[in-house]
């Protein structure tokens, strides 16, 4: 479901930050969260929002609205 691809996508940002630090995390995470929601419905201004991310909250506030 959309709720459980939101709560795995956040958990695996906030590994990625704890496990490399804030800055290489983001750049890592951009790459996996359009994976998350392929096939998703979430409009291509989301997509490329999430491809900018620079904090776990903006990753947050993101998904909160999908």
């Amino acid at each position: 479901s959309k709720l459980e691809k939101v709560q795995l996508a956040l958990r695996h940002a906030a590994w990625l930050i704890e496990s490399k630090g804030t800055e290489k995390a983001m750049l890592e995470i951009r790459k996996h969260l359009n994976s998350y929601f392929k096939g998703e419905p979430i409009g291509r201004e989301m997509r490329r929002a999430l491809v900018t991310v620079t904090s776990l909250n903006e990753i947050e506030a993101l998904l909160a609205q999908i």
